[in-house]
């Protein structure tokens, strides 16, 4: 598909990034950091579990690869990022653990 773009998300304890190909858009919900793919997909990570997102828009006379950081701190402890994400997950009705992976998807109940 053409117009679409490749996003990376560095997740704070991961050492991958998780990539997606074939991006749409990607925008801020709320706490969330959203990533629209072509195949009408959704994914939706906490902005304070992220540390970096790399977006790639070669396509359009941007550079190949611009980087973008996540000030995800704001002067929050990592005892309050762990807080949030867990009070997220709980009332998303899904595991903090699937939540951190970036699991969560429209079937679940944060769509």
């Amino acid at each position: 598909m053409t117009g679409t773009i490749s996003v990376s998300v560095q997740l704070l304890e991961s050492s991958q990034p998780v990539v997606y190909d074939n991006v749409v858009n990607t925008y801020t919900k709320g706490p969330f950091y959203c990533i629209y793919t072509a195949d009408e997909v959704t994914y939706k990570h906490p902005l304070c579990t992220i540390w970096r997102v790399k977006e790639g828009y070669g396509y359009h006379g941007r550079p190949s690869q611009t980087e973008l950081v996540a000030e995800v701190n704001n002067g929050l402890g990592p005892g309050d990022c762990k807080r949030i994400v867990a009070d997220i997950a709980r009332a998303a009705g899904v595991s903090t653990e699937k939540l951190l992976r970036g699991e969560v998807d429209n079937e679940d109940s944060m769509a």
